[in-house]
C-alpha cells in the first residue's frame, strides 16, 4: 500500500546537479511499481555521458539513497546504499522539521528541502546541490548528441535570448597536442587549467562542431583572452566550423535542461 501510493506521487522527477557551484548535469528518479531507477546525465563529456542505476525495492534490501531522500524521511536511522558508487552505510534523519531535514548519508552531512507535499525540492550534500526542475520532464536527447543549431548568420546566439550570454568573437585558442580523448571530462581539464594559470577564470556554455552545439567548458582571461584547454593548438586559423556561446553561470544548467526539451534553441543571426 505505501509503495502503491509512493509510486502515485513520486513517478519521476528531475533535479539540476551541481558541483562546487558548477553545474554539472542533471539527476532523474523514477519509481515504476517497486523498480527504483537513478539516471544521472553529465553535460560536460561526450562520451559514457549517462550512468544508470536500477534497484527492485525491498525491506530486506539496504535503500537507495537518492529514494530514502525523495520523501521526507523519518527521524531515524535505516541501512542504505549510494546509486552511484553502491558503498553501504546509514542513512539518518536526525533533525527533522515541517520543511527541511538534516542528517548523514553513508557519512556524509546533508541538508534536505521540502515542499508541502514532501517531496524533495534542493539537497545539498558534501559538495554537491541538486535542485528540483519546475517543469516536467520531457522526452529528449542527452547532452552527449548534442543540440541542432538553426540560421545561417554570423553570431551564435540563444532564442529566445538570454541576458548575460557573451559569444566570442575570436575563437577560443587550442592548448593541447592531440585532441582531448572523448572519455575524459572538458570540465575537469578546464578547472585543471584555471587552477595552474590565476589569470584564467572558468567559462561555461556550449560549442559548436560539424553543425552541433554542446556542453562545454573552457577558460578566460581579461588580459589573453578565451582559450580551450581541451582542443588541440591549432596551426594557422581556428576551425571556421567551430563556435562558442559563454553563458550566465547562474543559467547554465538550466539552459541545458530547456535546449534538451525544446524549449530554447541555438541559432546563428
Amino acid at each position: 500500500m505505501v509503495l502503491a501510493l509512493t509510486l502515485v506521487l513520486l513517478g519521476q522527477t528531475r533535479y539540476l546537479f551541481e558541483l562546487d557551484g558548477v553545474p554539472v548535469g542533471s539527476v532523474e528518479l523514477t519509481l515504476e511499481g517497486k523498480h527504483y531507477t537513478y539516471k544521472s546525465t553529465h553535460a560536460y563529456r561526450r562520451a559514457l555521458s549517462e550512468h544508470v542505476d536500477e534497484f527492485n525495492l525491498a525491506p530486506e534490501k539496504p535503500v537507495p539513497e537518492g529514494y530514502w531522500l525523495w520523501r521526507k524521511p523519518a527521524a531515524g536511522c535505516v541501512d542504505g546504499i549510494a546509486e552511484v558508487s553502491d558503498e553501504k552505510g546509514q542513512l539518518c534523519a536526525e533533525d527533522v522539521g515541517m520543511r527541511e531535514v538534516k542528517g548523514t548519508a553513508i557519512k556524509k552531512a546533508f541538508v534536505a528541502r521540502y515542499d508541502t507535499s514532501g517531496e524533495l525540492e534542493e539537497l545539498t550534500i558534501g559538495k554537491s546541490r541538486f535542485v528540483r526542475t519546475d517543469a516536467p520532464l520531457q522526452p529528449g536527447q542527452p547532452y552527449a548528441k548534442g543540440f541542432e543549431v538553426e540560421g545561417k548568420g554570423k553570431k551564435l546566439e540563444l532564442e529566445p535570448a538570454l541576458e548575460g550570454t557573451r559569444w566570442p568573437f575570436h575563437t577560443p585558442k587550442g592548448t593541447r597536442k592531440q585532441p582531448l580523448p572523448e572519455a575524459d571530462s572538458c570540465l575537469d581539464v578546464a578547472r585543471e587549467y584555471v587552477a595552474a594559470h590565476p589569470d584564467f577564470h572558468l567559462a561555461l556554455g556550449l560549442v559548436v562542431e560539424k553543425g552541433r552545439a554542446y556542453p562545454h567548458a573552457w577558460a578566460v582571461s581579461d588580459v589573453a583572452g578565451d582559450v580551450d584547454p581541451s582542443a588541440k593548438l591549432a596551426k594557422g586559423k581556428p576551425s571556421a566550423n567551430k563556435a562558442y556561446l559563454e553563458l550566465p553561470r547562474a543559467e547554465v544548467g538550466r539552459v541545458y535542461l530547456e535546449l534538451l526539451e525544446g524549449k530554447r534553441k541555438v541559432v546563428w543571426k
